[in-house]
């Protein structure tokens, strides 16, 4: 492997390391950082990506390195912080609720491997974003809402496995990194980890709202244009 290849795998381990980081601090208790660790990895996993396209290296071995970085971090992290933070309730439905989650995530990975990639959409929601959600709630200012972060969970991997189509916003995304990290440490780190989820849940809600209503806005932009320009009409 090159040393340009390293970086970005670097930058994938890092958060495959936040991944496993926040598995510890979930079986520990430690509630707040497994979901600020799972955060964090969101922050690599964007970067990683970035890096490759731009040192040129991107290619099928670092997007199969991302992919199962992102099944553990971002589908089997969550679904633990989910299953030990309720820990008092039944076995059945956590687990079914957590197996479910993290069973969507690696489907939608699959798929995005499989598949044609497009550089305007994803075809369903991506687990990064999945993942950070299903964490906030879980922890965040509804902590403690069992059947409210149970039914997330199941919704959350139900948009994984659709094929709705939700922004890539890969131009946004490359531009707004450099000023991502001083502006995410201190959010971070801020010492309420309910205004922490509050800020990830907004921002991933926002995304997630804007994916749904893709469809509709688009579906309708091409109908004025269709009709203005007169496509599609059988008159001369």
């Amino acid at each position: 492997m090159r040393l340009r290849q390293c970086v970005p795998a670097a930058i994938t381990v890092l958060a495959l390391a936040c991944g496993l980081a926040s598995f510890e601090a979930a079986r520990g208790e430690h509630w707040e950082w497994s979901f600020r660790l799972i955060l964090l990895a969101a922050v690599f996993d964007g970067f990683d990506g970035v890096l490759a396209r731009r040192l040129a290296v991107a290619g099928p071995m670092g997007q199969q390195l991302d992919s199962l970085s992102d099944v553990v971090t971002f589908g089997a992290a969550p679904a633990f912080l989910f299953i030990s933070y309720y820990s008092g309730s039944p076995d059945v439905i956590r687990f079914t609720v957590a197996l479910v989650f993290l069973a969507a995530g690696m489907f939608r990975l699959a798929r995005y491997n499989t598949r044609p990639a497009s550089r305007s959409s994803f075809s369903g929601l991506p687990i990064t974003a999945a993942g950070v959600l299903f964490a906030a709630v879980t922890t965040g200012p509804l902590a403690g809402q069992y059947v409210f972060a149970s039914i997330a969970g199941l919704l959350l991997g139900a948009l994984m496995v659709s094929t709705h189509p939700f922004p890539t916003m890969s131009r946004a995304r490359a531009r707004m990194l450099p000023l991502l990290v001083p502006v995410f440490i201190p959010v971070m780190l801020w010492p309420h980890v309910d205004t922490v989820a509050l800020i990830a849940a907004a921002g991933i809600g926002l995304y997630l709202v804007l994916g749904l209503l893709s469809r509709f806005v688009n579906h309708e932009g091409s109908s004025v244009v269709a009709e203005v320009t007169g496509a599609g009409s059988t008159q001369p």
